[in-house]
């Protein structure tokens, strides 16, 4: 009886693994898993600083300074309601925001022994008008 018992456990174990077994075949870009996002960072590329931050109601909020002010300064921009999303392949996350009729994009990649940082906008054709490479900063 024992046995019978623990061979049905285990073929219950190992259907249910087999239900969450990547097969390869899922898309590549999938909505963010919320506790893994930094709720908060800054990054400086050469003409910005840029600081994103999560709000209570889970949206982003873009703000940007020119490269040499403070950001105890007034921000030179502010976009809210920004989302992101989490490319499992090539560990990459998309920081999103809008802005009369611009994209903002803050990409967050990790490449080799640290993540690297880029900012991406384009106009309402999805011409990219700039980008930027940035590193995190602490002000």
């Amino acid at each position: 009886m024992k046995y019978l018992l623990s061979a049905c456990l285990i073929a219950q174990f190992s259907m249910a693994l087999a239900c969450i077994i990547p097969t390869g075949n899922e898309p590549s870009t999938i909505l963010f898993q919320k506790d893994k996002a930094p709720k908060s960072f800054i990054i400086k590329t050469k003409k910005f600083k840029i600081k994103i931050d999560k709000q209570a109601n889970g949206t982003y909020l873009y703000q940007s300074w020119g490269a040499q002010s403070p950001i105890t300064a007034k921000p030179s921009l502010v976009i809210k309601n920004g989302t992101v999303e989490y490319e499992t392949q090539g560990d990459r996350y998309y920081y999103n925001f809008k802005n009369k009729g611009y994209d903002y994009t803050v990409v967050k990649e990790f490449g080799g022994a640290k993540y690297m940082y880029t900012l991406m906008v384009s106009d309402k054709n999805k011409n990219t008008v700039l980008t930027e490479d940035g590193e995190i900063v602490n002000k």
